[in-house]
């Protein structure tokens, strides 16, 4: 019953029909949950998902076929995400204190050495891409062993995977 005390206050404002008052986005008859956010055309989270894993499955393949145009694509979606990501595993490892990298310019080599072992790998292994987690956290997967691999040759402690 605990999980029901705030639900009153929750869904005040609503009609008896479940939509929400005042919100021209949410035009269906469910309530807006913040656990389930809807997109810019109405969709929830779980069918955009649904859609980027289809994007994301077409993608590989074009890639592991060889379509250029593919993996430009591909690279224009993740290259900046994957970047950051790398950077912070970088940054959190070994930047800074005792063991730290030094100056931002060992780091910032480090993260375009990273980047581009990280996206070779990738493309050279994207044929094994099943589709059953996106794209993003199998581009992370390897970008973590890379990373691990790197700080590890250089006697530093890796970030558990």
């Amino acid at each position: 019953m605990g999980w029901t005390r705030g639900l009153g206050r929750r869904i005040r404002g609503r009609s008896a029909t479940n939509e929400v008052k005042g919100d021209d986005d949410v035009t269906s008859s469910r309530i807006a949950s913040p656990t389930r956010p809807t997109g810019d055309a109405g969709q929830p989270r779980a069918v955009r998902a649904a859609a980027d894993r289809r994007r994301d499955l077409r993608l590989a393949r074009e890639v592991a076929a060889g379509d250029e145009a593919a993996a430009a694509e591909l690279l224009a979606l993740y290259r900046a995400p994957l970047r950051a990501f790398i950077g912070h595993r970088l940054a959190v490892a070994g930047g800074g204190g005792a063991g730290g990298t030094g100056s931002g310019a060992d780091l910032a080599a480090a993260l375009d050495d990273m980047e581009q072992e990280t996206l070779l790998a990738a493309m050279q292994a994207i044929g094994g891409y099943r589709g059953e987690a996106a794209l993003f956290t199998w581009l992370c997967a390897i970008a973590r062993r890379k990373v691990a691999d790197c700080l590890w040759r250089l006697g530093r402690e890796p970030l558990p995977l």
